[in-house]
């Protein structure tokens, strides 16, 4: 019966005229339901005053009487979502508000000089985004364009108004100034009205998909932007020069188009590099600092984890994110969408930078006919992959109203089966405590493609450009590939492998490769097309020290942006193979010291949808089994793991299943080969399962009348 910290707190929608004895029964609801928390949330249909004092006692309240129940409340920073305006509190003052810089084409015969643009150039243009000859003209008397020449003019925008945001924008997160205003509105006035139960009855506080100005994307009713237009604020030039050592105007026409045809340029890399160091910086870590300081735990997650292309667009890199949460986080909307590199993603930055706790917002956009099994299936992968902070979407106050069609089901007294709910939030409770126990065995580092995505951004071509489709369909494709050969990974992203890396040796003298506190054994470069000098450089250090570095496919064609042989002179002197599951997951495999295998007990073929994770505590080892086939049972499957003779395991066979979901345990038997320990078992439909191999088998435990090896 694992505790609060190891059970879901949903966003409990407030979206009503708000009473506190109701407030209250809810939250001996939710303790019924098997929850251990809950995040305060202002929703849609709010009608109590947003930060008024009715608002501030209510929150108190509710604070207490989860302190009384042995349950954490955690406050939310806004007024809806995303994060950063305080329902344009904020951004009543245009100065913070989210802004764009943008290029307009002017033919030759149209032109009008305008002294507040940013930079005006003359250049041919071809197909809308091949520019030859650009040159920048600085007044009305160097405008001469010819009748075959166009004129480029950039200028600011400010986001467009909308009643989303109540009639305001959103935020200018890449100002340190609007991010202090923002918390001077929201944060300091919770420390005002509750400062005292910070870090008592308070657990912390949820930021809910802050993002910078999207980049050459069009994001429809949430937002401003368009195909050309891309992430700004104010200083932005004097930033860029600071940062990056070159001067940024005289370089947009490259920033936004092909010049003389060139798909790659470093200006493009380089200004989303400095996006997202004004993100973190004016941003995330003011955000995190004054949390800490105030004796709050910050989590949450931000916008837009799930592909390439929208991370560069909203956030540049998530992961980097994550090192500025406590509680690192994501979103996972709807029951169809599995992006399992999301979590990889999450739980690759948090192993890094030490964080124990990973959040996911889970089940929005899931509808009423979304059931236990349901609840379960999106669970489980999400806590195979790390995730143990559970944020369900959504526990509404009321239905009453607009409330009703805020993404349903309500996964509280609304619906009939709340009483029932406990089945579930006792089963990811008991799971949450086995797939964090120890260390889990994870040898290979793979290093993480999004700047190839960086070095090709630009107007018009963004959103359909062929080679970032390829490049998300080969980083989906490594995933698979190596997930469902059981071979575990972490992601490597590159600032953060050449900010957090040390190169030493393990008790045998074999090299291995830190990133933060995470060890590896071997390195995976696979559907990158530029890569840093300095990852380059730390892999170079790594295969000379003995460690083991694999190129899949074609080496980078570009160093720091910039075309270059040196990847490619590097990869002829370390491990290559094609780009092909069969050939990349072999030398791969190479790199783990605890093989695993699952294959179909009659064919002996992999079963590839099931996942593992195996995991090392102290003297036994844990290994987590998850059918993701949502559709079949697996049937008979033969489970092999390599575990090398310690004191711990030899001679054992025999293994403890824990179940749980009843919370049971059974021994079944297993047989000790060379190195391997086997035996059989099978998975329901979306069914999980956990084996501990240990030399100190309780005798009380019953045996499971299992199948025979």
């Amino acid at each position: 019966n694992p505790g609060h910290e190891w059970r879901g707190k949903p966003f409990w929608s407030w979206n009503g005229k708000l009473d506190k004895a109701e407030l209250l029964r809810q939250i001996h609801v939710m303790k019924k339901m098997g929850m251990g928390g809950y995040f305060m949330h202002s929703r849609t249909g709010l009608a109590t005053e947003y930060l008024g004092d009715e608002w501030f006692d209510l929150i108190n309240s509710c604070a207490d009487e989860g302190e009384k129940l042995g349950m954490e409340a955690w406050l939310y920073d806004e007024d809806r979502w995303p994060s950063g305006l305080a329902g344009g509190l904020v951004t009543k003052d245009k100065k913070y508000r989210e802004r764009y810089l943008r290029m307009f084409v002017v033919k030759s015969n149209e032109f009008k000089w305008k002294d507040d643009a940013v930079a005006i150039f003359i250049c041919k243009l071809k197909d809308k985004v091949i520019c030859t000859n650009p040159r920048q003209i600085f007044s009305a008397g160097e405008a001469n364009a010819s009748q075959e020449e166009s004129y480029l003019i950039f200028e600011v925008e400010l986001a467009i108004e909308s009643s989303f945001y109540n009639g305001t924008t959103y935020i200018d997160t890449m100002n340190p100034e609007a991010t202090r205003e923002f918390i001077r509105v929201t944060h300091e006035k919770y420390k005002e009205k509750c400062g005292d139960k910070f870090g008592k009855s308070i657990k912390g506080i949820f930021t809910d998909e802050p993002r910078r100005a999207n980049m050459f994307y069009a994001f429809g009713g949430q937002a401003s932007g368009s195909a050309t237009s891309t992430s700004w604020t104010d200083k932005m030039p004097e930033e860029f020069k600071k940062r990056m050592g070159y001067d940024l105007i005289p370089l947009l026409p490259e920033l936004f188009l092909r010049v003389d045809g060139k798909e790659v340029a470093k200006v493009k890399w380089d200004f989303v590099e400095v996006t997202q160091q004004l993100f973190l910086d004016n941003y995330a870590k003011i955000c995190q600092k004054w949390c800490n300081d105030n004796n709050l735990i910050i989590t949450g997650h931000i916008l837009e984890e799930g592909s390439l292309l929208m991370q560069t667009a909203f956030c540049s890199s998530t992961m980097r994110y994550y090192e500025f949460m406590d509680y690192p986080g994501m979103d996972e909307l709807t029951e169809g969408n599995k992006r399992y590199w999301s979590a990889k993603q999450l739980s690759s930055s948090a192993r890094q930078t030490g964080k124990k706790w990973l959040l996911s917002e889970l089940y929005g956009c899931t509808g009423w006919q979304f059931n236990f099994q349901s609840h379960k299936a999106v669970g489980d992968w999400q806590a195979l992959f790390g995730v143990n902070l559970r944020c369900h979407h959504l526990s509404w106050y009321t239905m009453k109203g607009e409330a009703k069609r805020d993404y349903p089901a309500s996964i509280l007294h609304q619906s009939a089966w709340w009483k029932d709910y406990d089945v579930v939030e006792s089963y990811f409770a008991r799971m949450g405590v086995m797939t964090n126990a120890g260390e889990p065995c994870r040898d290979l580092l793979v290093i993480h493609p999004i700047e190839s995505v960086w070095s090709r951004v630009g107007a018009y071509t963004f959103q359909t450009d062929p080679v970032i489709q390829d490049l998300e369909k080969k980083f989906k494709k490594v995933f698979y590939w190596l997930t469902n050969e059981k071979i575990d990974f972490d992601y490597g992203d590159e600032e953060m492998v050449s900010r957090l890396y040390k190169i030493t040796n393990d008790e045998n003298g074999n090299a291995v490769l830190y990133i933060g506190e995470a060890a590896y054994r071997g390195v995976l470069i696979v559907g990158s097309t530029t890569i840093r000098r300095s990852v380059l450089d730390i892999l170079k250090k790594f295969a000379a020290a003995g460690g083991k570095v694999i190129f899949a496919g074609d080496p980078p064609e570009y160093v720091n942006a910039e075309k270059s042989n040196d990847a490619k002179s590097f990869a002829m002197t370390v491990t290559t193979t094609p780009f092909d599951k069969k050939s990349m997951t072999y030398e791969c495999a190479k790199c783990v010291a605890h093989p695993v295998s699952v294959t179909d007990i009659d064919t002996g073929e992999t079963k590839e949808k099931v996942f593992c994770q195996l995991r090392k505590n102290d003297d036994e080892y844990i290994l987590i089994l998850l059918n993701t086939d949502l559709e079949n049972e697996t049937g008979k499957i033969k489970v092999s793991v390599e575990i090398q003779p310690t004191t711990a395991i030899a001679g054992q066979t025999e293994i403890v299943e824990w179940d749980c979901l009843s919370a049971n345990r059974s021994k079944i038997a297993g047989d000790k080969v060379g190195e391997n320990i086997e035996f059989i078992t099978e998975l329901p439909i979306a069914g999980s399962k956990v084996f501990v191999f240990s030399n100190s088998v309780d005798d009380s435990i019953p045996v499971k009348e299992n199948l025979q090896v």
